[in-house]
């Protein structure tokens, strides 16, 4: 197995942020970020202490990124879904959004631009997006209250 190979199969476990643009994965993966923010520098490491580098500029790292989400996505295909009330997620705060006017079928295309990911979108089924509104909708309505109360 290849050094990148050993380096993946290491359990999941959260990156750890360092000082100066540089993310620690578990000891396996290195990531720096150069000065200027123009390439990000990826070192793998397996067991026996071999490493891979790979120099990408952001574009590129956004490909592989996708890249390995897709070649994720097929490898969960057909688990069941965890729930995600029980699950760590990571928010972007204020994101640019979109929600396409048109139904796609019978569903809602709702887009993200993730700092992380690139743009992401859902296809949501309209059933679905009507539970979403009155959760939403019962949200706006705690926050108006809230203000209203922090404005007396």
């Amino acid at each position: 197995m290849s050094a990148i190979g050993r380096a993946l199969s290491c359990r999941r476990e959260p990156h750890r942020f360092l000082e100066h643009g540089e993310v620690n994965m578990s000891g396996r993966f290195e990531i720096k970020i150069a000065h200027d923010k123009s390439t990000a520098t990826i070192k793998a490491f397996d067991e026996s202490g071999a490493e891979v580098v790979v120099s990408l500029d952001s574009d590129k790292l956004l490909s592989l990124i996708k890249g390995l989400g897709a070649v994720h996505s097929k490898m969960i295909e057909g688990r069941p879904l965890p729930d995600l009330e029980r699950e760590r997620v990571d928010a972007v705060v204020n994101p640019r959004w979109y929600v396409s006017p048109q139904l796609m079928g019978e569903a809602s295309a709702l887009s993200f631009y993730h700092s992380a990911f690139g743009p992401v979108s859902f296809l949501v089924p309209i059933d679905q997006v009507e539970r979403m509104i009155s959760f939403l909708a019962k949200q706006v309505e705690i926050a108006k209250a809230s203000r209203q109360g922090k404005g007396n």
